[in-house]
């Protein structure tokens, strides 16, 4: 089982100091991991084109699908922009990368394509491979999804996104840390998302000075429905890493949450039953998330309307570091 699943079944327990063993051992792995390249032994891929990592030093739902998407969306106004997927949970499997044209490629990937098309989304675990296929593509900058991790594709800029509401505290699986903070101070840019108040937006710039000198990107999320949800009676479903997120959203939105039910991550929970017990209770409409609503049957026959949530990420402090960035990295 992959440790961030471990991580998500584990996270509503709290600290469980019995996992310090196996965080112990997670954090060897990745002390080698970093060794090898720093040493020497393996070598990153430099492109002549730039690459632009998007990653997280926790683990699931910082909001990285959609910063990933506005970044993307903003190069492409003059830019041939290819983002690089590792496609998690994607049900096609294939040796060499490939482009995202449907679910099969992994929800997230597919859901960036299909919000930009004019974007290549390049799928696979060989990501200097996969770079290598989009810059012959036509590609003039990368955006490297998941890519705070990854040393075999060399970075030029590391864009690392920071949820304030999650503690720096431990490795997974007993933390939620994928890496050590130390590795903070190579970033170049610092977006903090889930800052919803003052005190905790200072709290988080607090702990990350104490590991970077990079600038702060303040990021919140809009949600938006394909209808007016305010006063709706709704069942409500995901299959993301925090749904906590997704079911307050819902509620800002005025809406009246009469059944939730949670699937495991980039899963779907089983709807027939879902959609009459909601109706059972009362519901007008069944909402789910945008990266759920693209792994549903296009033929599914539901006794209720679906509604899809949206989220689109804005700034809200620190425009101009993200615009410096953005104007040294395009064209024209």
């Amino acid at each position: 089982m992959h440790i961030e699943t471990i991580w998500r079944s584990l996270q509503t327990r709290g600290d469980i100091p019995i996992l310090a063993p196996f965080s112990f051992l997670y954090g060897i792995l990745i002390r080698l991991h970093h060794f090898v390249y720093t040493n020497g032994w393996r070598h990153s891929k430099k492109l002549p084109i730039p690459v632009i990592s998007i990653g997280n030093i926790t683990a699931g739902g910082c909001g990285k699908t959609p910063f990933t998407h506005m970044l993307a969306r903003l190069l492409a106004e003059k830019n041939q922009v290819a983002i690089l997927s590792r496609g998690y949970r994607a049900t096609k499997k294939h040796k060499d990368p490939f482009l995202a044209k449907d679910p099969t490629s992994g929800d997230e990937a597919y859901l960036l394509k299909s919000k930009l098309p004019q974007v290549q989304v390049w799928v696979g675990k060989n990501r200097a491979k996969a770079a290598e296929r989009a810059q012959n593509a036509g590609a003039t900058i990368i955006l490297l999804d998941d890519g705070m991790q990854q040393k075999s594709l060399a970075k030029d800029v590391n864009i690392v996104l920071v949820d304030a509401k999650e503690p720096l505290n431990h490795l997974l699986p007993r933390g939620s840390l994928r890496d050590f903070p130390k590795q903070l101070e190579n970033a170049d840019l610092l977006v903090i998302t889930h800052a919803n108040t003052e005190p905790l937006f200072e709290s988080i710039k607090t702990t990350l000075r104490k590991y970077s000198k990079a600038p702060f990107v303040r990021v919140s999320m809009a949600a938006h429905a394909d209808i007016d949800l305010s006063g709706k009676r709704i069942g409500a479903f995901c299959g993301i890493a925090k749904p906590h997120h997704f079911f307050h959203m819902l509620s800002s939105l005025g809406a009246h949450l009469v059944h939730t039910t949670i699937a495991p991550d980039h899963k779907l929970p089983p709807l027939e039953l879902f959609a009459k017990q909601s109706l059972d209770l009362g519901a007008t409409h069944l909402v789910c998330t945008e990266k759920d609503r693209i792994k549903i049957p296009s033929d599914l026959k539901l006794p209720l309307p679906l509604v899809t949530l949206s989220i689109d990420m804005q700034v809200t402090e620190g425009q101009l570091a993200l615009d410096t960035l953005i104007h040294r990295y395009t064209h024209g």
